[in-house]
């Protein structure tokens, strides 16, 4: 694939420094032989499995929040228009959901139907939302696994954002941690972390997530260079951003206990409406994880905060009467 430039999304500022890093968690030794099992039943339905759009490698076409790289749809429908990013999304028509403003909406879909999936938490609507997914009742290691390998053949869950911002502030701050918990109630086995954060460690070293350090998913994302500029967060029933760590393979902890929980943060809604789901539909590159970090380089970063700068500015004054 041809590489494709850096768009123009932008960290928050973040307080104090860089985050400490814990070691990784070791692998229960149960879900070593439960691996193997699943790996061979995944493999053989792998014929079967529909693939999506192959979202461009970490680092070309994203930018990377401490363990995940997020990537604006809008940006990536004006590079690779042929491939429909920004399809349509709108409530029913979503692979599994974490969160939704339609209350009553479940994941008990003709496509979710052969997995245990648990049912959205309901979006309360307000200015600040601390929220999570997956815990109780349990959202099990071995399910989305299957479901990801079954239909996708992918390891790594793609994280969807559709975000509904129509309002004069359509800035958007958001904290993500995903944790692997050992049952019910359980220890934290892992965890990756989407805050403003640097980490210069390996992206495979679990982490501690910074609640205070939360990343701005702007209203407006601009493409390499400042130009063109589109608007995101405007409530399109369209995804807006795409989100995954590389090493969030979920084979290794495919064991049965095993919990896979997702908790949030939002600031600034304005408007209400957002919609979290893991859209198996979009697979990263390579879609069964990597070994090795890749960090963005620190030019393309300040490539994209300078671009994000000039485009939001432009924005600001064609709002001005």
């Amino acid at each position: 694939m041809t590489p494709i430039p850096t768009p123009s999304v932008a960290p928050e500022a973040a307080p104090g420094g860089r985050r400490p890093v814990r070691a990784p968690a070791r692998l229960p030794a149960r879900a070593q032989s439960c691996q193997a099992a699943l790996a061979l039943g995944g493999l053989l339905a792998g014929a079967a499995a529909q693939a999506g759009p192959i979202l461009p490698p970490p680092g070309t076409a994203s930018q990377r929040f401490d363990d995940f790289y997020l990537y604006s749809t809008r940006v990536l429908d004006y590079l690779q228009p042929a491939v429909g990013w920004s399809a349509h999304a709108g409530t029913g028509q979503l692979d599994v959901i974490i969160t939704t403003r339609s209350s009553g909406q479940t994941n008990a879909g003709a496509t979710l139907a052969p997995y245990a999936m648990p049912d959205p938490v309901t979006n309360r609507n307000i200015a600040a939302i601390d929220d999570h997914w997956g815990e109780s009742p349990g959202m099990r290691v071995a399910d989305l696994y299957r479901y990801l390998r079954q239909n996708f053949s992918a390891n790594v869950p793609t994280f969807a954002f559709d975000m509904n911002e129509t309002g004069g502030n359509p800035d958007l701050r958001l904290g993500l941690r995903v944790d692997i918990v050992d049952g019910p109630g359980g220890a934290v086995l892992h965890t990756w972390a989407m805050d403003g954060l640097e980490n210069t460690a390996s992206l495979t070293d679990s982490g501690v997530y910074d609640p205070d350090a939360l990343v701005t998913l702007p209203g407006i994302a601009c493409a390499p260079g400042g130009s063109p500029c589109f608007d995101n967060n405007v409530g399109s029933g369209k995804f807006d951003f795409l989100l995954f760590a590389p090493e969030m393979n979920l084979g290794p902890w495919a064991d049965g206990d095993n919990l896979l929980r997702v908790a949030w943060q939002l600031r600034d809604v304005d408007d209400g409406g957002e919609e979290i789901t893991i859209a198996g539909r979009f697979s990263p590159d390579p879609p069964n994880g990597t070994d090795s970090p890749v960090p963005l380089p620190a030019t393309l970063a300040l490539g994209v905060i300078g671009a994000l700068a000039r485009g939001a500015g432009r924005a600001a004054r064609a709002r001005r009467p």
